[in-house]
């Protein structure tokens, strides 16, 4: 399912807007891997369900799960700096601008919470 920059920048501000503001506080992200013959090659997506229950790509990079962060969070709110998920203070960073913070990331899945303060 490839779309183009377009529709995953409007899926990804439907999908934080969502999280936001919307009646759940919780919110899983699937972590989908395509295989490559190309060793420098490493696509991935992140899906979400849009409030139809259809699976929606958010971002996607072929630079793995660091290049889809950084194209989800650039999508929601244009920064100077990107944290990676590998640092220590990325919960810090991610609660600091987004008002979010990831809570679950066992490769496959990703479930993020909103601030509720």
């Amino acid at each position: 399912m490839r779309s183009n920059m377009k529709e995953r920048k409007d899926n990804a501000k439907q999908w934080y807007s969502l999280l936001i503001n919307g009646y759940n506080s919780k919110s899983a992200v699937v972590v989908r891997r395509y295989e490559s013959s190309n060793p420098n090659i490493n696509r991935v997506q992140l899906l979400v369900c849009n409030v139809i229950g259809t699976p929606v790509v958010i971002a996607e990079s072929v630079d793995g799960k660091t290049g889809c962060f950084y194209e989800l969070f650039q999508n929601i709110k244009k920064l100077n700096v990107i944290k990676t998920y590998h640092e220590n203070d990325f919960n810090d960073w991610l609660l600091e601008n987004y008002n979010i913070y990831l809570t679950y990331n066992d490769g496959m899945v990703l479930l993020f919470e909103r601030n509720e303060e």
